[in-house]
This record gives structure tokens, sequence and C-alpha cells, in this order.
């Protein structure tokens, strides 16, 4: 029980954190003119999404970042290889979408990295993932440990990462743009997690 009152109060501090933070960080978007450029043949409906202002997903990163690192200077949290994992590839696809914003506004289209190049670097992403994965001692097992099922898949867990990364960021990368589509997909998706 004192892990999940951990794992709440956290959440809620990453919440409010970012609801602050992001306060202060629309505005400067906003008065840098950092904001979408809306291709025309998407159609009236998205033309008024013109100037939304872009890049807003570092208004959760640093928050977060921001509070696991004081977490782990007080104490209250262990930095342990799993947790370096998770913040490198946090980190990691921020700056791969920090590079795709900036490209958009920069070039004043919509075309930030190409497919290509995004593909690479999820690729890069999950081997090195694999690599600390396995180097901390850890298996390559796909545990679901509800159903009471364990399957060690080896070099195959590489695969395995790789899909679910690419697979889950593209999701809300493509459903992110039409209003509350990514968030709303994404509380049904967090909720059942939350089940399980």
């Amino acid at each position: 029980m004192l892990v999940l009152a951990k794992a709440v109060m956290a959440i809620m501090l990453g919440f409010v954190t970012t609801v602050i933070f992001g306060y202060f960080v629309v505005k400067w978007l906003r008065k840098e003119k950092l904001g979408q450029n809306v291709s025309k043949t998407l159609g009236k409906r998205h033309e008024s999404k013109q100037g939304t202002p872009t890049m807003g997903g570092i208004m959760f990163i640093i928050p977060i970042v921001v509070i696991t690192i004081a977490l782990i200077l007080t104490g209250k949290m262990q930095f342990t290889p799993n947790l370096f994992i998770v913040l490198f590839v946090f980190i990691a696809y921020a700056l791969l979408g920090y590079v795709d914003d900036y490209l958009v506004v920069k070039k004043h289209n919509n075309k930030g990295l190409s497919i290509f190049v995004k593909l690479l670097a999820q690729l890069v992403i999950a081997l090195v993932f694999f690599y600390i994965y396995l180097s901390s001692g850890n298996e390559p097992v796909l545990n679901i440990h509800t159903l009471g099922i364990e399957i060690h898949l080896g070099w195959v867990y590489g695969l395995f990462l790789l899909f679910v990364l690419v697979g889950s960021s593209n999701a809300v990368n493509i459903t992110d743009g039409l209003d509350g589509l990514a968030g709303g997909l994404s509380a049904i998706a967090f909720f059942a997690f939350g089940i399980i």
C-alpha cells in the first residue's frame, strides 16, 4: 500500500508542477510565435489551429525530470538501472520530438524530420534500451503476471522493445493534433494499465 501511496503522490506532484509550469510555457511559446503551420490540404477545420503553440512537450518533460532528480537527491527515490532506462527513453524521445518540432517551426511548414530518420532514431533508442537492460542483469523475459505467463524471448526481446516503443510513440503522434483524441485514447489505455 505504501508503494501505491508513493506512486499517487508522485503523479499528483508531477501533475500540479506541470500545470503551473505549463501556464508560463504556453505564454512564452505564444510570445515567441512558436506555433503550428497547418497545411491548406487539411481543410477548414484544421486552419483554426494555425499558430497553436508547438514544442509544448517541454512543459511535461522539464518538471518530470526535475522532480525525479529532486526525489533521487533527497533520498525519496532510489536510482536504479530500470529508472535510468525510463529516463533515457523519456529524454531521448523528448529530444527527437524537440528536433522535429524545431524543424517544423524553422521551415514554416509541417515537414519536420523524415519518417526514415524518425524510425532510425527510434531503432537506436530501442537498441540502447536493450543493451542497458541486459547489461544491468535483467533477463529478456516477457512476464504477464496477471495470467501467470512467462516467455523467454532471448534476442527477440529487442524486436519486441522496438515494436512497443515505435508503436506506442507513433500511436500518440498520429492521434495528436485532433483535439482531445490523443488525451482521450491515452486516458483509456492508462485506466486499463491501472486496473492491471
